[in-house]
């Protein structure tokens, strides 16, 4: 079917319109015209005066080229129906898939006594070398402090006024209400490092292990000394080692 272009008599509308048709129809303002004049007014709009005048509702035969193409004969109130949207189709049916069979992971009985046994052993091995530590540590923790009336050159009230940290008792805490000198700080630094080498059975005359593994924070009422693991003797004597408290 040949198409060609129109021009809609009372809008001025293009349209595309069958040049084997004697009518055709404005899908724009509703007007049904000669299909030969809507030819020659394209060819010559200028010539047309467009009058755009209000048009009675069409309910005659299609005149839709389209349709006309495919052999329509309906009406075009029928033909502007909206066309019913094609039913989904149904879901699938689930099939439930048979459950997945996990592997057994339980330990056979004798691996799980094997393994309960070696952790008790484990346990009583680590409780056989901690119970010697502790008690060594605090026998030389009261040693010391047993000591500290008789080593310190000022006053101290132990039970309120000292305490001795960590497993191996080289960190001293001690406050005083006297004046302590820093001569007189070292001294007693010296008398406990020495104090807890005897208890501990080490040489006396080894620096390293006596005097190098120890820090003690001294308090008075002037501030205080804080004197920690010296390198040397002569850090120790002279000062170096030695941090003055505010």
């Amino acid at each position: 079917m040949p198409l060609n272009e129109g021009r809609c008599p009372n809008c001025g509308s293009i349209l595309q319109l069958n040049t084997a048709a004697e009518k055709g129809h404005c899908l724009f303002c509703d007007a049904v015209f000669e299909n030969a004049q809507a030819f020659e007014i394209a060819d010559n709009p200028g010539d047309h005066t467009f009058p755009n005048l209000p048009q009675p509702k069409y309910e005659g035969p299609n005149l839709d080229p389209d349709l006309s193409a495919r052999g329509s004969g309906v009406s075009a109130s029928s033909a502007n129906k909206p066309k019913k949207k094609p039913r989904p189709a149904p879901p699938p049916v689930y099939i439930p898939k048979e459950p997945v069979k996990l592997p057994d992971i339980r330990l056979p009985r004798k691996t799980m006594l094997r393994i309960l046994l070696i952790s008790l052993v484990v346990i009583l091995v680590a409780v056989a070398i901690a119970i010697p530590l502790i008690l060594k540590r605090d026998e030389v923790r009261r040693g010391l402090l047993d000591s500290l009336d008789d080593i310190a050159p000022f006053t101290i009230q132990v039970e309120q006024d000292a305490a001795i940290w960590h497993t191996a008792n080289n960190y001293l805490m001690v406050s005083t209400a006297d004046a302590v000198t820093q001569d007189e700080a070292i001294a007693f630094f010296k008398a406990f490092c020495e104090k807890r080498a005897t208890l501990l059975g080490v040489d006396t005359q080894q620096f390293q292990a006596v005097y190098a593994p120890v820090k003690v924070k001294l308090v008075s009422p002037d501030g205080g000394f804080l004197i920690a693991k010296p390198e040397s003797q002569a850090d120790l004597d002279s000062g170096k080692a030695v941090t003055v408290l505010p």
